[in-house]
């Protein structure tokens, strides 16, 4: 049976059984499932509720699909059901109206397979099972491993050349006390999905958090540095205070009981909520370039001008080719058809006709045989020209 494990781990560990293969059936749309599911986990217990219809709707794909990769994440090993889906009305169980199914939830686990794949050593058994150091084997192989990265480090030769500073004394012999040392340049800072941050921003984005902190509970826990670092990339759209607000009230998630869900650390759930919304928004737009394309061939650029190139290609005349003059007897010389007679008796003697149906076609029967002999009759026969097309190419 699986042992459980983090959100963080997880995700981690999938990816790498999936580049070892340990996953039967699964492919890069099973790690876009995956990647959904580990945006949603709770980050203490590592459970999350399947829920189809947001999957889909996040990731663009159908039903079947996104049942179909689930049940190979679960074959393998890697979920494990927390709690199984049914009829029974949940509302009810909590005390309130109306009627809602009980959703299915799944728990993230690895399994024994991958634990021997990579050399963990593992204290217990089943889900309650823990990693409490690495074999022989897998200690071996991380110190390869990390053998490897230092070598390719120091495969990479550093550039020898001097920089000399502005305003450094030369001097012929010995040193020079004036020389000035190289200011240090500072990144500029970036947010989450790589928006450079202005002060202006960092400003708009304090305020937004001290305006947002009380008014969300689950938000409380983070300091206001850690929550305006997260709100950067929403200043960065134009938003103001209450359309931020409205956005961090929908990552809420309620848990059984109607209780709202507490990250324990706010921030990086919102960082992840920002980034598996770029992902999404990227790949519908790629979807919807697609689409278009499909649709609308003649707004695509590229196709219109290979159009333009084919049709101007085209449009561009044909060369002057002076046509060849008609075969005739009196214009061929006698080892000519000397060679035409051979060609026709050894093409005879191997059982095909080519040469004599070709020139019954193209200079008529009378033609072929002043040019061929004796051969023309037996050739045609042999070739399944009728006597009736004979007599017509006569006439």
């Amino acid at each position: 049976m699986s042992r459980r494990t983090t959100p963080a781990r997880w995700w981690r560990d999938v990816q790498a059984a999936h580049q070892a293969g340990l996953i039967p059936g699964a492919t890069a749309t099973t790690l876009t499932v995956a990647q959904d599911l580990v945006c949603r986990m709770d980050w203490t217990t590592g459970q999350v509720r399947y829920c189809w219809t947001g999957v889909m709707n996040r990731t663009g794909l159908s039903r079947t699909a996104v049942a179909t990769h689930i049940r190979h994440l679960r074959a393998a090993g890697w979920l494990a059901w927390a709690e199984h889906g049914s009829h029974l009305n949940s509302k009810r169980v909590r005390g309130q109206e109306g009627y809602a199914a009980t959703a299915t939830v799944y728990a993230a686990v690895v399994p024994p397979l991958f634990d021997q794949h990579v050399g963990n050593r593992v204290e217990g058994a089943g889900y309650t099972a823990r990693v409490v150091g690495v074999t022989e084997r897998g200690r071996q192989e991380r110190i390869d491993r990390a053998q490897h990265d230092a070598a390719a480090k120091a495969s990479r030769t550093p550039s020898l050349r001097v920089v000399r500073e502005e305003g450094q004394v030369q001097v012929s012999d010995g040193f020079s006390t004036t020389t000035h040392a190289r200011p240090a340049k500072s990144k500029p800072r970036r947010t989450i999905l790589g928006a450079t941050v202005t002060r202006a921003m960092a400003d708009r984005a304090e305020r937004a958090a001290r305006y947002i902190r009380p008014l969300v509970t689950w938000c409380q826990t983070a300091s206001l540095r850690q929550l305006s670092w997260t709100l950067l990339d929403l200043v960065a759209r134009g938003w103001d205070e209450i359309r931020i607000l409205v956005w961090v009230r929908e990552q809420a998630k309620t848990a059984h009981g109607g209780v709202t869900w507490r990250p324990d650390r706010p921030h990086r759930y919102l960082a992840g909520c920002l980034r598996l919304e770029s992902v999404l928004e990227a790949e519908a737009a790629r979807r919807a370039a697609e689409a278009e394309n499909r649709l609308a061939p003649d707004a695509n650029l590229e196709w219109l001008a290979w159009l333009s190139t084919r049709l101007a290609a085209a449009e561009a005349p044909a060369p002057d080719i002076e046509p060849e003059p008609a075969l005739t007897v009196d214009g061929l010389t006698l080892e000519e058809i000397a060679d035409l007679r051979t060609q026709a008796r050894t093409e005879l003697a191997a059982g095909r006709g080519e040469l004599v149906r070709v020139m019954v076609e193209a200079h008529g029967l009378t033609v072929a045989r002043q040019l061929l002999g004796q051969v023309v009759d037996p050739a045609l026969r042999l070739t399944g020209v009728s006597r009736r097309t004979r007599l017509a190419v006569v006439a």
